[in-house]
């Protein structure tokens, strides 16, 4: 935005080709970065390996993480005091952002660092967590 209103002097006071040359450039670097974007999440669940993922735009898939079940260490609701103390090196959430009561929150050990992960399971995928991980699993209903 601020490009866009540079051009505007530049244009009236400098060469008027440059300052709409400017105010041009402005208005595709808004339509670039400000673009509406719709992002999906895609969990995959095969022996015990997760591979999250995002779909951008329906089109465009991003790889965003992927462990094995080994690696987790504790699986709680998101938001659970039982975690709360802990320290991670980072978080990861790959929910909706809302408030979903089905949101998990689980604690990955990823080359010996402890990261957040956040995810929405659905019936299915939840499924194969606990298959998986049921002597890791706390408060989960």
């Amino acid at each position: 935005i601020w490009v866009i209103f540079m051009g505007i002097p530049v244009a009236m006071f400098v060469k008027f080709g440059i300052g709409v040359l400017v105010s041009t450039v402005g208005f595709v670097l808004v339509g670039v970065f400000v673009g509406e974007k719709n992002i999906e999440v895609e969990y995959i669940f095969v022996s015990g390996r997760l591979e999250i993922a995002y779909i951008i735009n329906g089109s465009k898939r991003k790889e965003m993480m992927c462990f094995e079940m080994e690696q987790v260490k504790t699986i709680v609701p998101k938001g659970s005091p039982r975690i709360e103390h802990e320290n991670f090196v980072k978080k990861h959430d790959f929910t909706s952002k809302t408030k979903a009561p089905h949101c998990i929150d689980m604690v990955v050990d990823i080359n010996g660092h402890k990261e957040l992960v956040s995810v929405e399971p659905n019936e299915k995928l939840m499924a194969e967590i606990r298959e998986y991980g049921k002597d890791k699993i706390y408060d989960v209903v």
